[in-house]
């Protein structure tokens, strides 16, 4: 329901990306527009808020796939989030260890020459 070209990230961008999510959450992080999610979703005074919207920037939306975060993007924020995320961090890291480790180290490769340049 979020907003067009809003990117999930941390567990919603997991749940997303792999169509499964370890354990439940209450908590959405996504990089998107305030106003648009603002709009979408209004404040309520009563509850507890549990959208957090960061911001994005063109390199984050050009690597983003199906609406969420990169795979390096999405390890670094669910990193971040600790204790909540623990659980999806090791999901993410067993999946990327045993199915897509090759494939993530060839982009940090290419993310690093291109930064050298």
């Amino acid at each position: 329901q979020m907003p067009a070209g809003a990117i999930l990230t941390g567990c919603s961008g997991y749940r997303l990306r792999f169509r499964e999510a370890p354990i439940d959450y209450d908590e959405v992080y996504v990089y998107a527009d305030p106003r648009e999610v603002r709009r979408k979703f209004p404040e309520r005074v009563t509850s507890r808020k549990n959208i957090f919207v960061l911001s994005s920037d063109p390199h984050l939306e050009r690597r983003s796939e199906g609406g969420a975060a990169p795979l390096a993007q999405l390890y670094v924020d669910l990193w971040q989030l600790g204790a909540p995320a623990n659980k999806f961090v090791e999901e993410l890291y067993r999946k990327l260890e045993f199915t897509q480790l090759g494939a993530f180290e060839a982009m940090i490769r290419r993310v690093r020459k291109v930064s050298k340049s």
